[in-house]
């Protein structure tokens, strides 16, 4: 990890400005694909104005020039999550007194009416922040996210199908079985939410069905069945104001090629 001089120097460098940023866990909040994101931005500034140029040089004609030079031909979508990735080192700058409130400033595009299915990514860290969010439902969305599946083919997933030490499963795909791998917040969230269950479906309905399912999608002697594709989805568009369990997986595949992934 880079050695930052001096928090309060005249003299910081935007290469302890971003060491710091990242040493601090400012991002914390963050999946992992857009943490990769993020860096991905911040290096392309450092490679772009050069590490040891003072943090004071990021005013918004710096910006603009980092961000034509690197993405001028991206789309909106790209463009804007580039913007927040920067805007992320700047709010942190100004907020250790780095950078005033007007010496950088940088808006998004205006995005058009049929844009990019993506979430944002602030968006998404503001919906996994919530409380009111069942700890079932926390972790299949994160999943979704964390793993770019199709959600039927993560709601098909048994207990038994997770390799938890290596933080994969082989997953029925439409062209047969494929690998799926998730990264720490997805381990984490699992671990809370089977709480020790070793076997059966991994996302079970919170009550007994009214209609009795098949033996391999019942949980005995509890009863709970499969959590199915239409209620998950039903949850997720309810809770979400309007997304999809589909644009899930189309936000982390955006998310990870803004990245350079």
């Amino acid at each position: 990890m880079a050695r930052v001089r001096s928090l309060r120097s005249p003299t910081l460098t935007l290469s302890d400005a971003v060491a710091a940023y990242w040493s601090s866990g400012a991002q914390r909040h963050l999946a992992l694909n857009t943490q990769r994101a993020y860096r991905h931005a911040h290096h392309a500034l450092l490679d772009t104005l050069g590490p040891d140029q003072p943090i004071t040089v990021l005013s918004g004609a710096a910006l603009r020039e980092v961000l034509e030079e690197r993405w001028a031909g991206a789309s909106q979508a790209s463009w804007n999550a580039q913007v927040t990735a920067l805007r992320s080192l700047i709010t942190y700058s100004q907020r250790h007194g780095w950078l005033t409130e007007t010496s950088a400033s940088l808006e998004p595009r205006r995005q058009s009416g049929g844009g990019t299915r993506a979430i944002p990514s602030d968006d998404l860290a503001a919906l996994w922040a919530r409380p009111d969010i069942s700890l079932r439902d926390r972790t299949l969305w994160r999943m979704l996210y964390d793993t770019a599946a199709r959600a039927d083919e993560v709601l098909a997933l048994d207990v038994e199908d997770l390799d938890f030490s290596a933080q994969r499963a082989a997953a029925p795909g439409r062209a047969g079985h494929q690998t799926i791998v998730w990264g720490r917040d997805t381990a984490d969230l699992l671990g809370r939410h089977l709480a020790g269950r070793r076997r059966g479906p991994l996302f079970l309905t919170h009550r007994r069905p009214n209609v009795l399912p098949a033996d391999l999608d019942r949980l005995s002697p509890t009863g709970r069945a499969r959590l199915s594709y239409h209620r998950a989805w039903v949850i997720f568009h309810q809770v979400s104001g309007g997304w999809t369990l589909h644009q899930l997986r189309q936000s982390a595949i955006a998310h990870l090629g803004e990245g350079g992934v």
